[in-house]
């Protein structure tokens, strides 16, 4: 069981859905895999809370395969990946 000093407020999952990294209002990033099971504790930022995260990785491109031609392309607005 888990059992912090701190609440989680943020959390993500990795690209191949193995193991979820959670944050915390301690400085914590938290690391379980897909059983529950706690992978590490790696202290990132002492009494400061980590609110976001985010996993960049290029296998999660956003791009619509044009089923014609079968040749991907971008979003509507013309560029690259998601609009923002």
């Amino acid at each position: 069981m888990l059992n912090l000093q701190s609440t989680i407020t943020s959390g993500v999952f990795t690209p191949e859905d193995q193991q979820v990294y959670f944050g915390t209002t301690s400085g914590l990033v938290i690391v379980m895999d897909v059983h529950g099971a706690m992978v590490s504790q790696v202290p990132l930022l002492d009494d400061t809370a980590i609110t976001h995260l985010a996993w960049s990785c290029p296998k999660f491109k956003m791009e619509e395969n044009d089923e014609a031609t079968g040749t991907a392309k971008s979003g509507e607005q013309g560029g690259e990946g998601l609009p923002f």
